[in-house]
């Protein structure tokens, strides 16, 4: 008798898909993806609009507490969250979402997709408020989802280490690195285009104090 066509061979249950990130972590990911394309491929005129009105801008942020004027206004406020959606180009972008796709699905595993999602949104909010207090009343874009990226870093940092010592060493090094990047000036993408590492700090500590109000218990165990 002849032997069964491999392609009625029952798959092996051990085997796991190449792609594995859980839906909320992709969801986060496609969006943020489709954002981009969507606005590279408009008319540089329309790009460019799409910038002035959804990027965060510290000084215009800033100018809602100014004397005369008028308040919050709904555009600034939406401006904490949607300039996470926009990329400078596609190295900006790959990096952002690579990183997210890594730390999201861990954090995603470990408190579930809603929870997820509250960190990587709360760290966008106060990466965005860390960086315009920071920087003072600044006429500059902040744009990209670092701020929540590095949200999520932080609010790993109880699961990547056991050991209270090691992270608190993992914290310093980031920050270490953050500062370094200040001092030294680095420009990213061959453009002009600067860092905020501000906005990276404040994202990180956001991260890492929200998985603490979301998980009771000792943030950092200690082996």
């Amino acid at each position: 008798m002849d032997s069964p066509s491999p392609i009625f061979r029952p798959r092996p249950v051990d085997r796991q898909p190449i792609f594995n990130a859980p839906p909320g972590t992709v969801f986060l990911c496609a969006t943020i993806v489709l954002a981009h394309l969507a606005r590279v491929l408009l008319p540089y005129s329309l790009q460019h609009a799409l910038i002035e009105r959804f990027a965060f801008v510290p000084a215009a942020f800033l100018a809602q507490f100014g004397p005369g004027a008028e308040g919050l206004s709904a555009g600034e406020l939406i401006s904490l969250l949607s300039y996470a959606l926009l990329h400078g180009d596609a190295m900006h972008l790959f990096l952002n979402v690579g990183l997210l796709l890594a730390f999201g699905s861990l954090i995603e595993r470990r408190i579930g997709c809603a929870r997820m999602l509250v960190v990587f949104v709360v760290s966008c909010i106060l990466a965005a408020l860390v960086q315009a207090f920071a920087v003072g009343s600044v006429a500059v874009a902040v744009i990209g989802a670092s701020g929540g990226v590095y949200g999520l870093l932080g609010a790993a940092v109880p699961f990547l280490f056991r050991g209270g010592s090691n992270a608190l060493t993992f914290i310093a090094v980031v920050m270490g690195i953050n500062v370094l990047v200040a001092f030294v000036g680095v420009e990213v993408f061959g453009d002009g285009a600067g860092i905020a590492w501000q906005a990276h700090i404040g994202g990180f500590f956001a991260g890492l104090i929200a998985m603490r109000l979301l998980m009771p218990g000792p943030l950092l165990r200690r082996g």
